[in-house]
């Protein structure tokens, strides 16, 4: 969260710019192509899969810092995101343990 609150916004970058702050978007990316291709997973949009996930944690975490998210939660931050984590592994990997 401190990481992500400290970068700048990318939107008046050059297209080129803009996608070295997706790194990581595009690493997850091509990991869940490569899962696909495997028949280990499922997604109509890996893209928006990845950056679904990228976000959503990031949301996840500040909700837990930020004590926006319910009061249960507050110091069960592991707890908060794993649960999201899982919700998305569901939705793209299956309900296989």
């Amino acid at each position: 969260l401190l990481v992500m609150q400290g970068i700048k916004s990318a939107d008046t970058l050059p297209p080129e710019l803009i996608e070295e702050y997706y790194i990581c978007n595009r690493t997850g990316e091509e990991i869940l192509k490569k899962a696909i291709v495997e028949g280990s997973a499922s997604s109509a949009n890996p893209r928006l899969d990845i950056g679904l996930l990228v976000s959503g944690l990031w949301g996840c975490i500040e909700a837990v810092i930020l004590k926006k998210c319910d009061v249960e939660y507050w110091d069960k931050g592991k707890k908060f995101t794993d649960a999201f984590v899982k919700l998305w592994i569901k939705s793209v990997f299956g309900d296989e343990k």
